[in-house]
């Protein structure tokens, strides 16, 4: 047996496009998998800005340039039809918790069957609340329902019964419901392929004016590769001063394994979306051709992004804390009350009990009464002083 391992230079773009071949045994070439086990993309995805010009363009397929405003991880969800809720429910665990979602089977389904039972009864409910869209934009629940209602072809009440089920597609108006529910904003993404450009005012360097490197930095300058653009931005701007946004892409269900021109031309799958680290967009920037000015731009709002989460997440854990602690002391004073409404009602409920069982006959012996067996009720005056006004015990009972 012969085993042969060829090692193939390739540029950083082609690594980046999922084209690198490291290993052949035997003839047969091994690439790296895009996607691994747990459903993480290998790729970390700049997030690109737009003007006016590129906006009327249906640029879909056609390789553009635009510029970089952040760059984005992104994470695989089952396929089973709630792939919009599982991406949210795996949103919001790491939001949460700041580790991500195990992916369980059964936890998942069941905080996804939470989140699209919640959006259908935020659309069905009878107060007809005002939805907030975006851009301080917003809707009737009832305008809202009717209008998905209107766009699927069926009824309003067909509409909400289809969408209870465990496997029925979910889409805009479920986002918009799940957004004011949550009083947080949800980002919806595209893909789109483009030169993704450093923001820097740099002119890309030909191969012949300077070293290898600077000829590598400005053939990945011009390198088109999968991008992605914020379509929506539900919740926005009126949620956001308080917890930071979650983040889904719409896209064809067999992404990152297709070339663009494979790309169905609206999405069928959802997936989630998270900031990555600092470091990782300084070294995504850097091998895209940014500057020293344009690396420190990117690590700004890396950093800016990064401890706005930490200090939702650390603000989150406080409340949860004190929280545990309100309760605890709830519990214990309850027991306090508890004990002491035993302490006094014992006397009574012992000559109720003597009462019943004692056969009624002029030979039975009377029954003592409650003073006998508690003249005064035993309790701390510590405990008396403590309590409310009006449970404080008079006389034998609380009142």
């Amino acid at each position: 047996v012969v085993v042969v391992v060829v090692v193939v230079v390739v540029s950083s773009s082609e690594m980046r496009r999922g084209v690198l071949v490291a290993v052949a045994v035997g003839g047969a070439a091994l690439e790296r998998p895009l996607v691994d086990s747990r459903g993480f993309l290998r790729d970390v995805y700049p997030v690109l800005e737009y003007g006016e010009m590129e906006e009327s363009r249906n640029v879909s397929r056609g390789a553009f340039r635009a510029r970089t405003r952040c760059y984005m991880r992104g994470r695989q969800v089952p396929g089973d039809g709630a792939c919009l809720f599982h991406a949210l429910s795996a949103g919001l665990w790491l939001s949460m918790n700041g580790t991500h979602h195990p992916m369980d089977r059964k936890p998942l389904r069941e905080q996804s069957l939470s989140l699209r039972q919640t959006a259908v009864d935020v659309l069905e409910d009878p107060r007809d609340p005002w939805l907030y869209m975006g851009d301080r934009e917003r809707l009737r629940a009832s305008k809202l329902l009717a209008l998905a209602a209107e766009q699927c072809g069926q009824t309003e009440r067909e509409y909400c019964a289809k969408l209870r089920k465990p496997y029925a597609w979910g889409g805009g108006p479920e986002i918009v419901a799940l957004s004011n529910a949550m009083r947080r904003p949800i980002h919806v993404y595209e893909l789109l392929w483009a030169v993704a450009e450093p923001d820097d005012d740099e002119e890309p360097l030909e191969a012949d004016e300077e070293d290898d490197e600077a000829a590598a930095r400005a053939h990945a300058r011009r390198s088109p590769r999968w991008c992605l653009k914020c379509i929506a931005e539900f919740g926005s701007p009126r949620f956001d001063r308080k917890t930071p946004p979650l983040h889904i892409l719409s896209c064809d269900s067999r992404f990152p394994n297709l070339s663009p021109e494979q790309m169905l031309d609206q999405g069928n799958h959802f997936l989630l979306l998270y900031d990555c680290e600092p470091e990782e967009a300084v070294d995504a920037a850097r091998s895209a051709g940014a500057n020293d000015e344009a690396l420190r731009a990117v690590k700004a709002l890396a950093d800016k992004r990064h401890h706005r989460h930490a200090v939702y997440l650390n603000h989150l854990h406080s409340r949860v804390l004190d929280l545990q602690l309100y309760f605890k002391r709830k519990q214990t004073a309850l027991a306090k009350v508890a004990a002491s409404t035993a302490l006094c009602l014992t006397p009574l409920a012992l000559a109720l009990a003597l009462k019943r069982i004692l056969p009624h006959s002029d030979d039975a012996p009377a029954v003592a009464p409650v003073s006998a067996f508690h003249a005064q009720p035993r309790r701390p005056p510590a405990l008396a002083a403590a309590l409310p006004r009006k449970i404080r015990p008079v006389g034998r009972f609380f009142f």
